[in-house]
């Protein structure tokens, strides 16, 4: 059985997540792009630069009951085509914070994305630990 934790400490580490993301002199990135996703915080490879969103500043709200959910940014538009699979979060200098799955903690309005078009974020969640 995996460690279980009080719902306040998920809260916590929760929340470091927006103290990362908002560490440096802006808002934090959100970069999606397409292929297999690397290891945690390693180089993208091969991937593709679909979108690239500017999160809002704070990244999200104080955690509650042992979710985050980032604020979600209106929509922008898609830089080029090809099948959103995963996501970088990045502070404002570029550092890496986060890696997700579309799909898992993040749906979006067309996971098969084409240059111009619009895209937006739907919902989006971290979910810590035993939550």
């Amino acid at each position: 059985m995996a460690a279980g934790y009080a719902t306040g400490l998920r809260n916590s580490m929760l929340d470091q997540i927006t103290a990362k993301a908002d560490a440096g002199s802006g808002p934090s990135l959100t970069r999606v792009y397409d292929g297999s996703r690397p290891a945690t915080g390693a180089s993208i490879g091969g991937a593709v630069l679909l979108v690239e969103v500017t999160n809002d500043d704070p990244f999200a709200p104080s955690a509650s009951g042992g979710v985050l959910s980032p604020t979600l940014t209106g929509p922008t538009t898609v830089i080029a085509d090809g099948t959103a699979t995963w996501f970088r979060v990045v502070d404002s200098a570029g550092t890496f914070v986060l890696d997700g799955s579309v799909g898992v903690e993040m749906s979006i309005n067309f996971p098969d994305l084409v240059t111009s078009q619009p895209f937006e974020i739907v919902t989006w969640t971290v979910t810590a630990g035993n939550a």
